[in-house]
């Protein structure tokens, strides 16, 4: 007998597994609203520590006030008895997410290589009769985000195996009759005014700033760029254009969120290329579109400001 609590498979920001996991389970929630999200992945934050990366504010997905959350810590934890406690979760209703050693997980670099690589991983589901989870993250085959059946035995093993110091499994569903609607708008406004009037270096548009400041000098210096920050921006370019949806925007408006959408992916495949090749062609390109990239979000995020004020 299957198992499967309800995921939806394809969320519209895919390239970090933060985003990801939540995303699959809230779009499979008939009463989500886009709105909720909106104010979940407007907050952005330019972490001072390694790797020196743009993250979002409210990044601890599972935190987020829609989900009902069980943290569970495994100190000694056994393999034999790791599946049955497992299998007893998703029968609750909940959603596990927690690191694997993905040197036993089928279809990622480390179980190619066979080496050690600890990493996170979202089980959804339990097929009794084959004896495998359903399971979500990034694959070397697709070579993107997807779901995948792995051996029950080589999903536990890799939890056992995983380098945490202390093995912890956070056991998620969403909460009964959670209102994805409710103050929405006000929540939204208050994100945007931190988001322009922090006091912070390092959230907000100061964030933006940082990043590009960062950017520039590692250009300069011919260093590799750190592609987590392109993959956010990426994403949060998809997200963003969720706005037009909710909000009656002017015609300039509309145009920049749809040539941001373009933006973030040029961004992205530009600053591969870079790692690549270093060449100077590719300098202020980079730098000016990262740029023109920060400048329409603040005109956008300025644009519903003032219409959240005159609700």
């Amino acid at each position: 007998m299957k198992m499967v609590l309800p995921f939806f498979d394809q969320p519209m920001a895919s390239e970090y597994h933060i985003s990801a996991f939540p995303l699959s389970i809230l779009q499979a929630e008939k009463n989500f609203s886009v709105q909720y999200l909106l104010k979940k992945f407007i907050p952005i934050s330019f972490d001072t520590t390694f790797p020196r990366c743009l993250s979002y504010k409210h990044r601890h997905f599972w935190y987020w006030n829609c989900f009902s959350l069980r943290l569970t810590l495994y100190p000694c934890c056994k393999q034999n008895r790791m599946k049955q406690k497992m299998i007893y979760c998703i029968q609750k209703g909940y959603y596990l997410s927690f690191n694997v050693n993905e040197r036993y997980i089928d279809d990622r670099s480390a179980n190619t290589a066979n080496k050690d690589f600890t990493h996170d991983i979202m089980v959804y589901g339990y097929d009794d009769g084959a004896d495998k989870f359903l399971v979500a993250g990034y694959t070397l085959s697709k070579k993107r985000y997807s779901q995948q059946s792995i051996e029950a035995d080589s999903v536990v093993k890799g939890f056992v195996e995983s380098s945490d110091f202390f093995h912890v499994i956070a056991k998620l569903k969403i909460k009964k009759r959670f209102n994805f609607f409710s103050k929405n708008k006000c929540s939204l406004k208050r994100e945007i005014r931190k988001y322009f009037y922090s006091n912070s270096k390092h959230i907000g548009c100061n964030a933006c700033k940082a990043f590009l400041q960062q950017t520039k000098k590692r250009l300069n210096a011919k260093s590799t760029l750190n592609m987590t920050s392109f993959r956010l921006i990426m994403e949060r370019s998809n997200i963003l254009v969720c706005l037009e949806k909710h909000f009656k925007l002017s015609s300039e408006t509309s145009e920049l969120l749809q040539q941001n959408q373009a933006l973030g992916k040029e961004l992205f495949f530009t600053a591969l290329k870079w790692n690549i090749s270093q060449k100077d062609s590719l300098t202020a390109p980079l730098y000016n579109s990262l740029a023109l990239y920060f400048h329409n979000e603040q005109s956008i995020l300025g644009e519903v400001y003032r219409l959240l004020k005159a609700y």
